[in-house]
């Protein structure tokens, strides 16, 4: 039997959008002190310097995802990574829904309500394209589409640099389980 919270996944989708979009709007700062706005930039450029999309420290996935955005301002990499977070929260419910959780809104909830993925959601950083990348590769893996989820997991060292350890740390687990 499925929890009576579970009736409310759309309120609450509805909720978390709109708490998301009044920060996006009323919140002037930029998440951090500097690597937000080194990250802006490099994605800004890129069309006039193609040589951003291959630096390691710009993180070259980001940059190919971020600079259409960019070219909005800063506002528009706050949209995506607004975009990306969101996202990760529909994936994280999914996750708990495709393992048969009682209590699959609840991840949801955690997800969208920590108080720093609401900070880095309205920043110029990678970390919410590494949330979705991950978050998105275990979906794929519990929905059976394993070389999928090998795709999403690929990209994770051209998005933060501990995407190496993680692909490491997925490889050695691999190898346990068969």
């Amino acid at each position: 039997m499925t929890p009576d919270i579970q009736k409310y996944r759309i309120e609450f989708g509805v909720l978390v959008v709109l708490l998301y979009l009044v920060l996006l709007l009323f919140f002037q700062g930029t998440g951090d002190e500097g690597d937000s706005i080194f990250h802006f930039l490099y994605a800004k450029y890129a069309f006039t310097h193609p040589e951003l999309y291959l630096h390691h420290w710009a993180k070259p996935a980001f940059v190919l995802l971020a600079s259409p955005f960019a070219q909005a301002g800063f506002i528009g990499v706050k949209i995506l990574n607004l975009c990306l977070s969101l996202a990760s929260v529909l994936l994280v419910y999914g996750v708990a829904k495709k393992l048969g959780y009682s209590f699959t809104l609840l991840g949801a909830v955690f997800q969208a309500f920590a108080p720093l993925a609401i900070v880095i959601a309205m920043s110029g950083l990678t970390e919410p394209l590494f949330a979705c990348l991950c978050i998105g590769s275990l979906y794929a893996y519990v929905s059976g589409k394993k070389p999928l989820s090998m795709l999403l997991l690929s990209f994770l060292p051209f998005v933060r640099t501990e995407g190496v350890l993680f692909l490491g740390l997925i490889g050695m687990l691999a190898s346990c389980v068969s």
